[in-house]
């Protein structure tokens, strides 16, 4: 682990789901969505086809490009007539009016605000539905940078480099100065590390007991980072 020295780090990045709220709660409703159209195609119950796509998603990850397929083979159902890009145009068209974020999010927000530390937020997904989770968890206020990768194309992704180096600039802070918070050991830190951040994991969310990633400092949950700055700033 490297050590956080007293006055390096002037800024703070933030991933967004399964790290400042349960990314779950989106899931569960975008999921219903998905039932009800299957309930107007061929009369199935909305609960129960959320209920199912949770535990493909819990099984298989929810990043995973198959549940729709599988949960039409639970069902015994062909999928034709494009019925999965209509399931995926279901998802996406929910957006989320309210979210809560993680106990001691906001407080902790607003502790690192006070201290005079920048804030960012970098996550992948479709724009639209990234801000809409971010208007609805009442959390945009706080950033002083905000970049969704998809605006520059999924090539622009994490674990690119590129769009760490993009948030630091957009940020007016130099790499080695910022340090990264994410939960996804597949994604969020190498792309941190290799453009010279500090890349700090929350264990929560579905990847929380994933080994690996190579994060320099492991948190149980994001309020502890209170704890690492309190300690910097005494030092």
């Amino acid at each position: 682990m490297r050590r956080f020295k007293p006055g390096k780090i002037r800024a703070v990045v933030f991933d967004l789901d399964d790290t400042l709220y349960d990314q779950r709660q989106h899931l569960a409703e975008a999921f219903r969505s998905v039932g009800r159209l299957l309930e107007e195609l061929f009369g199935l119950n909305p609960e129960e086809v959320a209920g199912k796509l949770l535990r493909l998603a819990r099984v298989e990850g929810s990043a995973s490009g198959r549940l729709f397929d599988h949960l039409l083979e639970e069902y015994g159902i062909k999928p034709e007539r494009g019925i999965i890009g209509r399931m995926v145009s279901a998802f996406y068209a929910y957006k989320p009016s309210k979210l809560k974020p993680y106990r001691g999010v906001v407080e902790t927000l607003q502790w690192l605000k006070k201290r005079g530390l920048k804030l960012g937020l970098l996550t992948d997904g479709r724009p639209e539905l990234q801000k809409a989770k971010l208007k609805a968890l009442g959390l945009e206020g706080f950033f002083d940078a905000i970049l969704i990768t998809d605006e520059f194309g999924r090539g622009f992704r994490k674990p690119n480099s590129a769009a760490f180096l993009e948030i630091a600039r957009r940020l007016n802070v130099k790499p080695e100065e910022t340090a990264y918070v994410g939960d996804n050991p597949l994604k969020d830190f190498l792309g941190a590390r290799k453009a010279g951040m500090a890349a700090i994991r929350v264990l929560t969310g579905e990847y929380r007991r994933l080994e690996g990633g190579g994060a320099d400092l492991t948190l149980k949950r994001l309020p502890e980072l209170k704890k690492v700055f309190r300690s910097q700033i005494q030092a």
